[in-house]
């Protein structure tokens, strides 16, 4: 670990510009089943990709929304994302992360993004500071719905969508 870091540091000083605001999102779900049916949902994600589980309650169509998008928004759903921003040093403005130097963002966990890492010495070794310190992290967030939780609303699965916010934004 301490070599990864080095060299993530030692990129940050010789690579372009335009390498340290790269980033991506991810989020993974598996389905698990007995009998023919689905008796457990795990969800991870990192960023503003989002999973439903499709079905019916009664004759009616429903979903029930997996996870939670990380974006710094002000409502109560997403006060820790903003408040790790904040905690740091970084504005929040009209769902966006960032500063003159780092730019902006829209949202608050990601993979790369290197502009973003806070790092605890500017020489090397250069170790990065905590998940907790770092105005955008890549802790992911797990989620589990059980079938009995499905079943305590009469909810039937019928299908999974994942799907990043290009998607969402426009629905």
């Amino acid at each position: 670990f301490p070599l990864l870091v080095r060299a993530i540091g030692g990129m940050r000083l010789r690579t372009p510009p335009a390498i340290h605001t790269c980033g991506t999102t991810a989020l993974f779900a598996v389905l698990v089943c007995a009998g023919g049916n689905v008796a457990r949902v795990h969800v991870s994600n990192i960023g503003d990709s989002m999973a439903l589980l499709v079905g019916t309650t009664g004759a009616k169509g429903a979903y029930i929304a997996l996870n939670r998008q990380h974006r710094p928004l002000a409502d109560e759903q997403h006060a820790d994302e903003v408040g790790r921003a904040v905690a740091v040093g970084l504005g929040v403005d009209r769902g966006r992360i960032g500063d003159l130097c780092s730019g902006s963002i829209s949202v608050s966990r990601a993979l790369g993004d290197v502009a973003f890492s806070r790092f605890a010495s500017t020489s090397p070794p250069f170790a990065l500071l905590p998940p907790e310190r770092q105005p955008l992290t890549s802790t992911p967030e797990h989620h589990d719905v059980t079938a009995q939780q499905m079943r305590d609303d009469g909810f039937q699965p019928l299908f999974l969508v994942v799907a990043c916010d290009g998607l969402w934004d426009a629905l």
